[in-house]
């Protein structure tokens, strides 16, 4: 009875270790997988906060052709009506202020209100504005509102290394990707 008992504990440890060597296998596995939906999703998520950028962007150009239909001018002022982009992630504006004329300031418009800082830059206490404008104005000279249009820019840093996520939009509806912070993920 002893020889028939011996062999069936060895069974049962070898079953044992078979099946915790499985959930081990399974676990890994499991790791793995999360590791790579987790990177996935990362980037989607990323794409999304591009999302943003465009749709504020968007909206930008209907409230500055509204400007323009009604007052027959572009407006640089990101604090009048229908133009306050809200944004936790991005930066938007221009990189000078449009001048100042009688008509703006019988609207109540302020020209130097021409740059909206995102929530996030705020919080992170990153460079003032003017040390951003200076580095936007790098990028993007062109991003000015003048009488004949406009270029807006939308810019953030997605991915917390040195380079920007830079959009653009002028009078024309033309948005463009001018650099792209996702490049590296």
């Amino acid at each position: 009875m002893n020889k028939n008992s011996a062999p069936q504990k060895s069974k049962l440890g070898v079953w044992l270790l078979a099946i915790f060597g499985s959930l081990a296998g399974v676990g890994a596995l499991v790791g793995g997988t999360s590791w790579l939906i987790s990177s996935e999703l990362s980037g989607h998520r990323s794409k999304a906060q591009q999302s943003e950028a465009k749709l504020t962007l968007t909206t930008l150009f209907t409230a500055q052709m509204l400007i323009k239909a009604e007052h027959d001018f572009y407006a640089s002022d990101l604090q009048h009506g229908d133009m306050t982009p809200s944004s936790t992630r991005y930066s938007y504006g221009y990189v000078q202020a449009s001048p100042a004329n009688e008509q703006t300031q019988a609207l109540g418009m302020d020209p130097q209100r021409h740059f909206q800082l995102s929530e996030l830059s705020e919080s992170r206490d990153e460079a003032d504005p003017e040390t951003l404008l200076a580095r936007m104005r790098e990028l993007c000279p062109d991003c000015v509102v003048t009488e004949s249009g406009f270029k807006a820019f939308a810019f953030a840093n997605l991915d917390g290394d040195a380079d920007w996520d830079v959009w653009t939009i002028d009078q024309d509806k033309n948005l463009q990707h001018v650099q792209n912070d996702l490049d590296d993920l």
